[in-house]
């Protein structure tokens, strides 16, 4: 089945990429013949054991039994030890999960970051995102782990823990629930430092992707402590790489720099343990002065024409990968 077209998404893939891309609202029929367009590629999780679509759409059936659950659509691909994992989690912070995605518009046109949290464009190498998205035309697969409620294109597939708004596939990172090579790259953004065993879950999306197929990662390095709950490491760009080391690095490097690092951890200082233990003159004088020259570097994405000896303080790192045939 052809993937469903707009104008929004005529242009190059890299061009999206200045904005969060407001995830498409599928009526109820697109949805159920979207989970008919990429059943071939599912598996039950931890194995290769194929699944087949019940007749009225509700279930995800393997041939010795074993029974999953499709709601409004979206598979729920987990298995009884993901649920325990992810129960603390979900009662802890799904809560505030969902109603972050649900504040998304439909509209990609009136997306906009807030006031006070802009977000700069990210510095990725567009050339490569491009080659990977049109791989194999319109029938090229991207699984993006920890995807929702936005995607990049309607090449995505989201997978997430939960049905969030604008989730295609509710699994496991750590056991993804798609039979081996079958996806046309990853787009995996700000999940691996909320992953304990990140290393488990870049296997999973080596062991999915079919051989010359792309996967990108991106994580945080300097980043205030943030979590859904959880919040367990950061990563430079070579330490990503060397991670990444089962695959052929294509390219790796700083995809957020040192301005935004700044404004984010002034603002976060000045908004917390500023208040009391600065004078107030000097808070106001940091947000009248250094948070808008810092902030206008940031979205300018000035830091990143810096040589690499004084790009030392990325907010956001990158690593891009090939999988070996």
């Amino acid at each position: 089945m052809a993937l469903p077209s707009s104008p929004r998404f005529a242009q190059p893939i890299s061009r999206l990429l200045s904005f969060r891309v407001a995830a498409a609202t599928l009526p109820r029929e697109i949805i159920r013949m979207r989970v008919d367009d990429i059943i071939n590629l599912l598996a039950v999780p931890g194995t290769d054991e194929p699944l087949a679509l019940s007749e009225d759409g509700t279930r995800l059936e393997s041939s010795d039994g074993v029974v999953f659950n499709v709601q409004n659509g979206v598979p729920i691909l987990l298995t009884e030890e993901d649920k325990a994992v992810f129960r603390n989690v979900l009662e802890t912070s799904g809560q505030a999960m969902a109603a972050e995605y649900d504040a998304m518009p439909d509209d990609v046109d009136a997306w906009q970051p807030a006031p006070d949290r802009p977000f700069p464009p990210l510095g990725l190498p567009t050339d490569i995102i491009d080659a990977g998205y049109s791989r194999k035309g319109d029938t090229t697969r991207i699984l993006s782990v920890g995807g929702g409620p936005t995607r990049n294109s309607p090449k995505d597939i989201n997978l997430n823990i939960a049905p969030f708004r604008g989730v295609d596939i509710v699994g496991s990172a750590l056991r993804l629930p798609f039979h081996t090579g079958v996806v046309d790259g990853i787009w995996c953004n700000a999940v691996l430092e909320h992953i304990a065993d990140f290393a488990r879950a870049i296997a999973e999306m080596v062991r999915v992707t079919e051989p010359g197929g792309m996967v990108l990662v991106q994580v945080p390095f300097m980043q205030p402590v943030h979590g859904y709950p959880s919040d367990f490491q950061r990563f430079t760009a070579d330490g990503l790489a060397f991670h990444m080391r089962e695959l052929e690095i294509i390219a790796k490097g700083e995809a957020v720099g040192g301005s935004y690092t700044t404004w984010q951890i002034l603002k976060t200082y000045l908004d917390g343990p500023g208040q009391k233990t600065l004078p107030r003159w000097i808070r106001g004088l940091a947000r009248r002065t250094l948070l808008p020259a810092l902030q206008k570097s940031s979205m300018e994405r000035t830091d990143l024409t810096l040589p690499d000896d004084l790009r030392l303080l990325s907010s956001v790192v990158y690593c891009f990968g090939r999988k070996r045939n």
